[in-house]
């Protein structure tokens, strides 16, 4: 039989029963109990929330070394699957935890992801680049599943090419051929896709690419039949033509890929591979059989002609949508052209002439102007030329600034500085600074790379504690960051880690040289 007894406080009661012992709480104190306990747990969340987080902590003691891994696995942590995680982990001295990224990536990536990781980390010793690639090798050739030939081709060809680059021949021949084989098995079920993998891997390795792959694609396209990829594909392989100066290579690929590119049904990718190639045949001196209304080739030759004019209404004609300016777009291409070829005089009219006053597209003619008069040494209409440009910016009657408007402002202050305008070059990188706090509150993203970029300027220029202060925000943006599967987030936080890598070596030389200067006194 149970006994129970009062005792003080009076919402408290000792029951005593046969073989048991229990404390009897009254409904006023359980709710007393749970009150202080949620009171006291809101309490340690606060202060979490208010507490600044281990990396800022970090940050603000110039610890960039820690720093930069925390936010490289922080990054991690948002989307394991973002791609400049590793490169930026290993870069910044962790290439252990890039290879750990890599391993968690699914097993149709960990190739590529491993062959961009020693095409993008020079520091990595020789022989671990070797042995990376070979890693990546026996990987390529055990891919499955769906378009697994398609993904095979692209990445023995990059395999193909390290090889070639470090002067193995016969290591990159086996290894190209077999790429061409996993293409071919692949043509049935990606339209030849894969021979665009490798044509595309051809040309962005200018060091390894040869004049013998490409003959042998052409070869292999040729039994193809005229499609989508293989005219794009012929493209690819007339610029690594011309880039190996055989014009005349370059002048039959072009001419199989016209007619290839005729052959295509749908009028959207026939236009775009007829113009992709035309742009090839214009640096090929190529004109036979092209499209007689392509604008580019059009402007280009017009401009090239010594009349700017005309190419200027040959732009001003051309369209725009919700997507494209096409007119924009052609004259940036005419302008980009002129001053590959250093034709100040049309140059200077297409700066002139804008085909619609965009800033930021505005103030980059007009270093890329004064860049030029430097290169001819005209120093005092360069610094005419650097005035335009920041004025273009400065004198914006926008309310609002943007992140091209920011990175336009670093890129032509780093270009000022470098040209002998040291003051304005400084002058010109603070004006960023402002330019932040007007890029609108709901592009977290825009705010975050724009302080990232900043943090970078400044710190190269001496003016650490600024780059500090930039960069803690920058953390703070993207730390913040929401996005659905992370993607964006993991981008903004790999984006700033690199950043904060390239303070390391001169937080360290800071440290040493305060250490030195105590030890001298």
């Amino acid at each position: 039989m149970e006994r129970e007894f009062t005792i003080q406080p009076r919402h408290v009661n000792l029951v005593f029963a046969p073989g048991r012992f229990y404390v009897k709480f009254s409904a006023r104190l359980l709710r007393s109990v749970l009150v202080g306990a949620w009171a006291v747990g809101m309490a340690f969340q606060c202060a979490a929330e208010q507490a600044p987080s281990d990396v800022e902590a970090l940050m603000s003691n110039n610890r960039w070394k820690e720093a930069s891994r925390a936010i490289f696995l922080e990054a991690k942590s948002a989307n394991k699957f973002e791609w400049s995680i590793p490169a930026g982990q290993a870069n910044a001295g962790f290439l252990d935890d890039a290879l750990d990224t890599i391993a968690g990536m699914h097993p149709n990536t960990q190739s590529s992801a491993l062959l961009a990781l020693v095409a993008d980390v020079p520091s990595i010793p020789p022989k671990r680049s070797v042995e990376l690639v070979q890693r990546a090798l026996a990987l390529a050739r055990t891919m499955s599943g769906k378009s697994a030939n398609y993904i095979k081709s692209g990445e023995l060809a990059k395999v193909a090419l390290f090889y070639s680059r470090q002067r193995a021949e016969p290591d990159a021949k086996t290894i190209f051929e077999e790429a061409l084989k996993a293409a071919e098995k692949g043509a049935d079920e990606d339209d030849s896709g894969g021979y665009r993998q490798i044509s595309e891997a051809l040309v962005r390795d200018p060091k390894g690419s040869r004049d013998w792959m490409v003959v042998l694609v052409a070869k292999h396209l040729q039994r193809q039949g005229k499609n989508a990829n293989s005219a794009f594909a012929y493209r690819d392989l007339a610029e690594v033509a011309i880039r190996h100066t055989n014009r005349q290579m370059a002048s039959e690929l072009i001419e199989s890929g016209i007619s290839a590119a005729k052959n295509i049904s749908r009028e959207s990718m026939r236009k775009s591979a007829l113009e992709g190639l035309a742009n090839v045949a214009v640096e090929a001196g190529y004109t036979k059989g092209l499209p007689k209304t392509s604008p580019y080739t059009q402007a280009i030759q017009e401009a090239r002609a010594g009349n700017p004019q005309r190419a200027l209404a040959i732009a001003s004609a051309l369209s725009e949508n919700l997507y494209v300016d096409h007119g924009q777009e052609l004259h940036r291409r005419v302008f980009d052209d002129a001053v590959k070829r250093e034709d100040l005089k049309t140059a200077l009219y297409l700066g002139e002439h804008p085909i619609r006053p965009v800033s930021w597209i505005q103030a980059n003619a007009w270093r890329q102007i004064a860049e030029l008069q430097v290169k001819k040494g005209t120093k005092q209409d360069a610094a005419g030329s650097y005035l335009r440009a920041s004025q273009t910016i400065s004198g914006s009657p926008e309310a609002v600034r943007y992140l091209e408007e920011v990175e336009t402002t670093l890129i032509l202050g780093g270009s000022m500085r470098q040209n002998g305008f040291e003051a304005q070059g400084r002058k010109t990188t603070l004006g960023a600074i402002a330019m932040i706090d007007l890029i609108p509150g709901r592009r977290t993203d825009d705010r975050a790379r724009a302080a990232t970029l900043l943090a970078e300027a400044l710190w190269r220029y001496g003016m650490y504690s600024e780059a500090k202060q930039q960069a803690l925000r920058a953390y703070r943006e993207a730390s913040g960051y929401s996005d659905k599967n992370g993607m964006e987030k993991a981008r903004l936080l790999s984006g700033l880690g690199q950043a904060a890598s390239t303070f390391i070596t001169k937080a360290s030389d800071q440290r040493g040289e305060r250490n030195n200067s105590k030890a001298t006194k």
